[in-house]
């Protein structure tokens, strides 16, 4: 299990949330990169009783990813999911400079991972935008055969990490 060297204590609000997406639609997938054959699919219950994306792993490591837009170089910014699994599935979140394929070494990223317990539980990583490219979230369903859902992602500007 990866823990994030640090964790700040803000709440997101509509004034530093620089983007969400809590799942709510089929048509929210869309905006996500599946590599691959097809990976997530839109399920109608979430954490907060409306729609999620289940991730699915046939084989080996799989995520869906998505560029966040408006980083600021020297910002640090926060990402923040809900995940469940079964207590033999693994939740993982990425915030990192590379999008999901990229075979050079990252040059910076944070991730955070925990055994599922059946309840929704919050993943969080912090990352400072250090140089002037994009940042990308991954969501995973790393373990072989298992689904993970995901629901209510938030990306906000916090004070440091």
């Amino acid at each position: 299990e990866t823990v994030p060297t640090f964790v700040p204590t803000v709440t997101p609000t509509d004034s530093n949330t620089i983007f969400s997406d809590d799942f709510d639609y089929s048509e929210n997938l869309k905006k996500w990169y599946d590599p691959g054959q097809p990976n997530a699919l839109w399920v109608g219950t979430g954490f907060r009783d409306h729609g999620a994306v289940q991730i699915s792993n046939v084989i080996t490591d799989t995520a869906i990813y998505i560029k966040v837009p408006n980083v600021v170089l020297g910002k640090s910014y926060q990402a923040t999911v809900q995940c469940q699994a079964d207590p033999d599935e693994e939740c993982k979140l990425w915030f990192g400079d590379l999008p999901w394929g990229e075979h050079r070494g990252y040059s910076y990223d944070q991730e955070y991972k925990i055994f599922g317990n059946f309840d929704w539980q919050k993943l969080s990583v912090c990352l400072t935008q250090g140089k002037e490219v994009p940042l990308f979230i991954h969501i995973y369903a790393e373990l072989p055969d298992t689904d993970v859902l995901y629901d209510d992602l938030k990306v906000f500007e916090v004070n440091n990490c």
